[in-house]
């Protein structure tokens, strides 16, 4: 989602797995993404476990249930933020 938000706003941006960075490049077209998704990042080390196994011994504890719940739910509203539209 954040790199189609970068896309759409005609910033160019590397390969990049960070959601840290990503969410940095995009808050030119979508400034409100820190604020109300900024927590979102922490996933960033979920993002790339599965595509990098090699790091899996770098991964921490999977997170609890209710934490994955309420990721699952910021999840949502992120989703139906950028179908709103990005601005």
């Amino acid at each position: 989602m954040l790199k189609a938000a970068l896309v759409d706003g005609g910033i160019s941006f590397r390969k990049a797995h960070d959601l840290l960075e990503l969410m940095a490049a995009t808050l030119p077209v979508c400034p409100w993404i820190e604020t109300e998704f900024g927590e979102l990042q922490a996933l960033t080390p979920w993002s790339i476990a599965y595509r990098y196994p090699s790091i899996e011994d770098d991964i921490e504890a999977p997170p609890s249930v209710e934490v994955l719940a309420a990721t699952l739910e910021q999840i949502a509203r992120l989703r139906g933020r950028v179908t709103a539209g990005w601005r």
